[in-house]
């Protein structure tokens, strides 16, 4: 049993419990009210302006609420971000009429709407829900969709509407009949200069610009690079269409993947007099059964196809696969598809009826894809919708985002080149002369250098300079084909070795040298002591002798002997500071003056003879007194012994 305190407290907490709860509820009426603001409306006014994501939604509740907008015109005036609360988190975004069709006109101006986000398990999704009216001009960025049936990025269904000129980046899921633009476009309605970039998956009906196509419906000028998802009927276009439902001047690039009937422009058919006509694709197409490069199954006798051209690089389905058409009671009339479109198997050997007017088309090459006059004349084209040039697809003259496709598939090889010559190099830069083609095919060169004698994968250039090398390193120069739409790489040329030159720094000016001291000489030879060079910085003097007094060019040497001189000659001995990696050759010193010895005699008897005869009379004389004073001195010798043997 409760104590009386306790009952108390649990009173107290009950009651504040309320009155937050009703704050908080208070709260959120008041977002939900600031959020959508319909103060600018006035019933007796045709024409509206739009500029925040408030008075957005105060359009949808306004047309959810049964206000149509026939006869109105409303004007978005600036791009709006709707990644806000209360726009980004629950259910999202209230679709402008999944309660009730927008009849009248929505101009976005080209203005962008980003961060849509919409998570519901409702019927007529997107932007818009219901459109008997006209919408266009609005592009929409990174939207984030997921709704039931009739889901699609600008509308879920139109209905004698129309949408043109608009764009949509980002994700659209939704149940049957979702599409990248409009999930359903119903009798008399309209797509017109719209593209989609993104995914677009559906449970059935699935296509990148429309999920089903109704009753006179048309489907023109648009491309779709989304990659869309179904489990039945699904094209890069659009999954389905029904009694004359038109696709017309449209092309697809994103990869199609369902479990049964896939066609990189239209799902399927089932309905008398729909019509695919000027269409390309270059999307992937994989489906368990009937997948075709343009249509998945065409089972009625007046559908039709024309002036259809598959580029696809494979189109792949277990049973009922073609290059036009997995499977067609149709009318197939003059059109075309890649050679080298590749089945199941990898192989391009399944198709057998390719003819003009069969599911796998006539065959064409690279050659012809990347033809003006194919486009022009053979696939009949039309100049006033499409950009048509040489070595380039068709892209749509009336959509405003950059028109994009991987072409590997389509391309030939490059051709060879030549291997680039030198032309001139520094210690930091090597410029080549241009490589030659093996044949003048509209490719470009391009070159690349590296230190390993690898051809690197980056880094390819046009121009013929490299430069920010590194002084005195090898390099290795390469060439090669530039790819382009129509041709692929050439193959690497062999290298071009090139060593940069060394670094050369700015040198200093030399020391100054003394004047040569004199430490011998002969008559053919002069030795000098070495000179002083200051400051002492490292340089080393050197020297030089010449006959005339004037420092010669050539010929200074770091010995201190000079040899192979003339005797009893006047030579001048010149010093310096001898250059080096660091410092310039120093200023030339002085001259020292030194003779030769004269010449002396060819032999050693030659020059007794010499100076017997330059002797004087005084050293002759006294010679003679010499001799005198020696015989004097024996003969008084002789008398001594002579007179000691008497006595």
């Amino acid at each position: 049993m409760l104590t009386k305190p306790f009952k108390k407290l649990l009173m107290i907490t009950l009651a504040a419990s309320l009155v937050l709860a009703a704050a908080f509820t208070l709260k959120t009426t008041v977002n939900a009210i600031q959020s959508a603001d319909t103060s600018w409306y006035n019933d007796d006014i045709s024409e509206f302006e739009i500029n925040s994501a408030a008075k957005l939604a105060g359009f949808s509740k306004l047309v959810n609420g049964g206000t149509s907008f026939k006869d109105k015109t409303v004007n978005l005036t600036s791009d709006i971000d709707l990644d806000i609360a209360p726009y980004n988190s629950g259910a999202g975004w209230m679709p402008i009429g999944m309660k009730a069709s927008f009849l009248g006109t929505f101009n976005g101006n080209d203005n962008t709407i980003s961060g849509l986000y919409i998570n519901r398990e409702d019927g007529y999704v997107g932007l818009f829900g219901q459109v008997t009216g006209n919408v266009f001009d609005i592009n929409l960025l990174a939207v984030n969709i997921k709704g039931g049936t009739h889901t699609g990025g600008i509308a879920g269904w139109i209905q004698e509407g129309s949408v043109t000129n608009c764009y949509v980046f980002g994700t659209v899921k939704g149940d049957s009949c979702t599409g990248g633009i409009a999930g359903f476009v119903g009798q008399y309605g309209n797509i017109a200069n719209c593209y989609v970039s993104g995914t677009v998956k559906g449970d059935s009906c699935t296509g990148g610009i429309a999920g089903y196509i109704g009753q006179y419906g048309n489907v023109t000028s648009c491309c779709s690079a989304a990659q869309v998802f179904s489990n039945g009927y699904a094209g890069g276009v659009a999954g389905f269409a029904g009694m004359k439902g038109k696709i017309n001047d449209c092309y697809s690039t994103g990869n199609i993947g369902v479990d049964h009937s896939a066609g990189g422009i239209l799902g399927g058919t089932n309905a008398s007099g729909s019509v695919v006509e000027n269409c390309y694709s270059t999307s992937s197409v994989t489906g368990n059964s009937y997948a075709g490069g343009i249509v998945g199954d065409i089972v009625n006798p007046a559908d039709k196809v024309t002036n259809c051209v598959a580029l696809n690089p494979m189109v792949f389905a277990d049973s009922f696969a073609g290059r036009i058409a997995g499977n067609s009671v149709g009318i197939l009339l003059n059109n075309h598809a890649y050679s080298g479109m590749c089945d199941k198997d990898g192989e391009t050997l399944l198709w057998a009826n390719k003819t003009c007017n069969g599911i796998d088309g006539r065959d064409i090459d690279a050659k012809d894809i990347f033809s003006a006059d194919f486009w022009k004349d053979t696939a009949a084209f039309n100049t006033d919708v499409w950009i048509i040039l040489n070595g380039k697809l068709p892209v749509l003259k009336n959509i405003k985002c950059a028109q994009d496709a991987d072409l590997s598939h389509l391309q030939q090889n490059g051709v060879k080149v030549s291997v680039p010559t030198l032309f001139n190099k520094t210690k930091n830069s090597i410029t080549v002369n241009a490589a030659i083609l093996d044949k003048d095919n509209g490719q470009e060169v391009e070159y690349a250098i590296s230190t390993t004698g690898e051809a690197p994968e980056n880094g390819w250039q046009t121009e013929l300079t490299f430069t920010d090398l590194t002084p005195e390193t090898t390099y290795y120069i390469f060439a090669r084909s530039k790819a382009n739409d129509q041709y692929l790489s050439g193959e690497v040329s062999e290298s071009l070795e090139v060593k940069t030159d060394a670094e050369i720094l700015e040198k200093i000016d030399g020391a100054k040298a003394s004047v040569p001291a004199l430490a011998s000489k002969t008559k053919n030879s002069i030795t000098i002591n070495a000179a002083a060079v200051n400051p002492n910085n490292g340089q080393v003097a050197e020297y030089a002798i010449s006959t005339t007094n004037a420092a010669p060019a050539s010929g200074w040497q770091t010995g201190l002997t000079f040899t192979g001189l003339n005797a009893d000659t006047t030579y001048y001995i010149f010093a310096r500071a001898k250059e080096n990696n660091q410092y310039l050759t120093g200023a030339v010193s002085s001259s020292l003056t030194v003779k030769t010895d004269a010449e002396t005699g060819d032999n050693n008897g030659g020059e007794e003879k010499e100076e017997n005869e330059g002797l004087s009379c005084g050293a002759i004389a006294g010679i003679v007194v010499a001799c005198v004073v020696v015989a004097v001195i024996a003969g008084l010798a002789v008398y001594i012994v002579i007179k000691k043997k008497k006595t």
